[in-house]
């Protein structure tokens, strides 16, 4: 009865044996995926930062951009104006020529 109890013990530490080791690959596998993860976290988090960045300075770019297409548009309105005097005063002296 002692050695079919032993050879019992011996059998369920050998499962146990069997069992811990598929547990330690997979553990082991479960550790470089979460590794992979963090990785790429990483590699995302930092391109997250640089299109940011990127971001604000395209924005700057635009108000930059804007602000010149402003000052551009009050100087052709100025020099419409201008043009329009101009054509005034030319229509004016055709008038007093004639």
């Amino acid at each position: 009865m002692v050695k079919k109890d032993k050879k019992a013990i011996d059998q369920a530490l050998n499962d146990i044996k069997k069992e811990l080791n598929i547990l330690k690959k997979d553990k082991g596998g479960v550790e470089k995926k979460l590794g992979d993860l963090k990785t790429s976290l990483a590699y995302t988090r930092d391109r997250e930062v640089e299109l940011r960045n990127k971001i604000s300075e395209l924005i700057s770019r635009e108000t930059k951009l804007n602000e010149n297409k402003d000052r551009v548009q009050t100087q052709l309105e100025a020099l419409n104006d201008k043009l329009e005097k101009v054509k005034k005063i030319s229509e004016e002296l055709k008038d007093v020529e004639e």
